[in-house]
């Protein structure tokens, strides 16, 4: 079980991919820490739930393995019985994470959603999280937001381990439904960089041919 089992195409006949269960991690390792300092990056991705497991946190993006332990940089959850989207940094040397999720998130309603994760490489320092955002179908959303700082964070550390999309290293931590235009940039989007993805490649999304 996993990700990207299927394509599909939108009316532009742009493929889709699809998660729905069997794992594939991306090849190219994605690295934004050297253990002393972090560099800024972002991702953007587009995610229709169609089924979700009401226990579990569902990796979105994920650099390094769940579970805990050393070999973690970054990772985007969504859990659906808390309604939560949550990301976290990690610092494997000193075993330090910072954390943030943002509550009264609802993507289990059969629609398409665009997110967007931006970092500013702050690194160390109080208040790390702050240098965090997150959009959701264009907005900022700033407000309803919990976090757990940790001045004692340096950096990141290079994973040895695949950036996976859809699913954790274990191959768990998944959903079925869909998943398009996954991008990731070396810097942070401003807000009118998300709003013009956003508006941009809305139209092919919301007509993709349904998934069978």
């Amino acid at each position: 079980s996993g990700f990207f089992a299927d394509n599909t195409t939108n009316k532009n006949g742009e493929v889709l991919v699809t998660f729905s269960g069997a794992n594939a991690p991306l090849d190219n390792i994605t690295t934004f820490g050297d253990g002393s300092s972090d560099s800024p990056f972002s991702f953007s991705l587009w995610v229709k739930y169609e089924s979700t497991p009401s226990t579990n946190d569902l990796v979105l993006v994920e650099k390094g393995r769940t579970g805990g332990g050393n070999d973690e940089e970054y990772r985007l959850m969504y859990n659906d019985s808390g309604n939560k989207i949550k990301f976290n940094l990690f610092d494997d040397s000193s075993t330090r994470t910072v954390s943030k999720w943002w509550n009264s998130i609802d993507l289990n309603d059969n629609s398409w959603h665009h997110i967007v994760i931006t970092y500013d490489g702050h690194g160390s320092g109080a208040h790390n999280d702050q240098h965090i955002t997150f959009y959701l179908d264009g907005v900022d959303l700033e407000s309803n937001v919990d976090a757990r700082n940790d001045n004692v964070y340096i950096a990141m550390e290079p994973a040895s381990d695949e950036l996976h999309i859809g699913s954790s290293k274990n191959h768990g931590n998944e959903a079925e439904g869909f998943l398009a235009e996954f991008a990731i940039w070396g810097a942070e989007l401003t807000s009118n960089d998300v709003k013009a993805i956003y508006y941009a490649q809305f139209d092919a999304i919301e007509t993709t041919i349904a998934y069978n």
